[in-house]
């Protein structure tokens, strides 16, 4: 499995848990809020056949309030935090680690900050 499987494979989960556009590493400038840009740098496959990855979630909004941004972030957490996804022949359980709102510079951006510790198996197919 390499890094590419594995940044495929969480885009996708998350993708079916919210309607909101899910970026890998960075957003475009002209990207519509909210958003999602999930920073996968720290995976490595050096432990295989179990791939321990530390998924950084960054939920961004331009408001006045965290309140969309939070319930984002509730949604993502209700749904992955001790669970299990399965696609095709890998499973990952995700262990919510931290969740925090962040400051901004730019007081009418909104951030909410989500690591996940995620523990990836990939089982390979056996020829009978």
């Amino acid at each position: 499995m390499n890094k590419n499987e594995i940044e495929i494979f969480l885009k996708k989960a998350l993708d079916s848990l919210i309607d909101v556009k899910v970026f890998n590493d960075r957003s475009r400038k002209d990207s519509v809020y909210p958003y999602i840009v999930i920073d996968s740098s720290n995976i490595s496959t050096q432990l295989y056949p179990r791939i321990d990855v530390d998924l950084e979630l960054n939920i961004w909004d331009k408001n006045q309030n965290y309140i969309k941004v939070n319930e984002i972030a509730d949604i993502i957490q209700s749904a992955l935090n001790r669970t299990s996804k399965v696609a095709g022949n890998i499973t990952a359980t995700f262990y919510l680690n931290t969740r925090k709102n962040m400051d901004d510079e730019d007081k009418e951006l909104k951030r909410v900050y989500m690591l996940f510790d995620v523990e990836i198996y990939q089982f390979e197919k056996e020829d009978f």
